[in-house]
């Protein structure tokens, strides 16, 4: 038998990578990583909404346990602290200090605002307003949905707030 020998053909002779080729490769990567910044920054989004929600609960269940001992304390949430109740219950060492929004290096503001006569059997309502998120925004009505599902639904406000910044109204 006899062996083959290869025959190797001068580099001058080799084809390479044509224009069209290169420039098909170049728009299936571009293709790719535009998909790629699109899924993250819909994830974050998504996180941040969460996050906002999980914050969110946690200061009305925090003012809910400020005020349990009745309508002093209540009072107290609403007009201590220039009528940021965050504040007061950060303070009282019911919340963490600094406690930031998902978005920006805004702390939480929520004003409480009591309700007067007994036959609503509702002591107050709270608005926690996310100073890093305009009102317009997608994300302020997602939060806006997300927080009417926990808590049994006892969402009463929306969005909305002072200056266009999303705010979230609940119930004390």
């Amino acid at each position: 038998m006899m062996k083959r020998m290869l025959i190797r053909k001068p580099v001058s002779k080799m084809a390479g990578l044509t224009l069209l080729e290169t420039m098909f490769g170049i728009a299936i990567g571009a293709l790719i990583l535009i998909a790629a910044v699109i899924f993250y920054t819909s994830t974050k989004n998504s996180q941040n909404v969460s996050r906002a929600v999980t914050d969110i609960n946690t200061i009305v269940a925090q003012a809910d346990n400020y005020i349990a001992p009745g309508a002093t304390a209540l009072n107290s949430l609403s007009t201590n602290n220039g009528g940021n109740a965050v504040t007061t219950l950060q303070g009282a060492g019911y919340l963490p200090n600094p406690m930031y929004d998902p978005w920006g290096a805004n702390q939480y503001s929520a004003t409480v605002t009591v309700t007067s006569g007994s036959n609503s059997g509702i002591p107050g309502k709270i608005a926690i307003s996310i100073n890093s998120l305009l009102a317009s925004d997608s994300a302020c009505n997602a939060i806006a949905t997300a927080a009417q599902g926990t808590n049994s639904g006892d969402l009463k406000g929306g969005t909305g707030g002072t200056s266009g910044v999303c705010s979230v109204t609940r119930e004390l």
